[in-house]
């Protein structure tokens, strides 16, 4: 009786074992097919991919440390590249804004400097000054005063300025070069009769304190 009962006692209860066994060939059965499902992926892979994504797992299992030493250069040189390109891009818009903007100015502002008439030529540079900066605007003062002026009240000249056509020769967000063709008719006492000629301009505007400003007219 005695070696029944111990051996009865020592019996394991086939229900604890069973509830002891399930979780453990659950999880087994999980980390199997989780393995599967990664031999899988890398079997569909490219054999060099394949081998690629097998060296850079075994590299950050063995040296984490590197492999995030590596994540963040990588990281810094795609901010870096990416900030360049934005750069780039917001700079090309404002080109593109300066060169339409320059030209919209240089319409008006040329047919106003090149055109006189004996009657007002007086009030020439006070009329114009507004659209010149640097140097230019000095020169363009003088010459009208000192030699224009006096010319055209003594031969009553007249002369009309017109646009026929522009292009830009460079720019940037603060400077933009343009090649000009402007016709321009005169009549004075020597000529009665209406005499039109053509010529060629190159114009360098400048953007200063919100305004498109001429620094340059050069014939060419």
């Amino acid at each position: 009786m005695n070696g029944l009962k111990e051996a009865t006692t020592s019996s394991p209860d086939p229900v604890a074992e069973e509830d002891v066994a399930r979780p453990e060939k659950s999880r087994g059965n999980a980390v199997m097919g989780v393995l599967g499902g990664i031999g899988r992926a890398l079997k569909s892979l490219p054999r060099s991919s394949e081998l690629l994504a097998q060296r850079v797992v075994a590299d950050v299992r063995l040296r984490p440390v590197r492999a995030v030493r590596i994540l963040g250069a990588t990281v810094l040189v795609v901010a870096i590249v990416t900030g360049f390109f934005w750069y780039q891009a917001g700079r090309y818009e404002r080109t593109s804004q300066a060169r339409d903007q320059a030209l919209a100015v240089v319409k008006d502002s040329v047919v106003q400097l090149l055109s006189y008439n004996f009657r007002t030529i007086d009030r020439q540079v006070s009329d114009t000054e507004g659209m010149l900066t640097g140097k230019f605007k000095d020169d363009y003062a003088a010459l009208v005063k000192n030699t224009v002026a006096q010319a055209a009240k003594d031969e009553q000249v007249a002369i009309q300025t017109a646009i026929v056509n522009e292009s830009v020769v460079s720019s940037n967000p603060d400077r933009v070069v343009l090649l000009v063709f402007i016709n321009q008719q005169s009549e004075g006492k020597a000529n009665p009769n209406p005499i039109l000629t053509g010529s060629r301009l190159r114009v360098t505007l400048e953007h200063q304190a919100d305004k498109w400003l001429i620094s340059e007219l050069t014939p060419v």
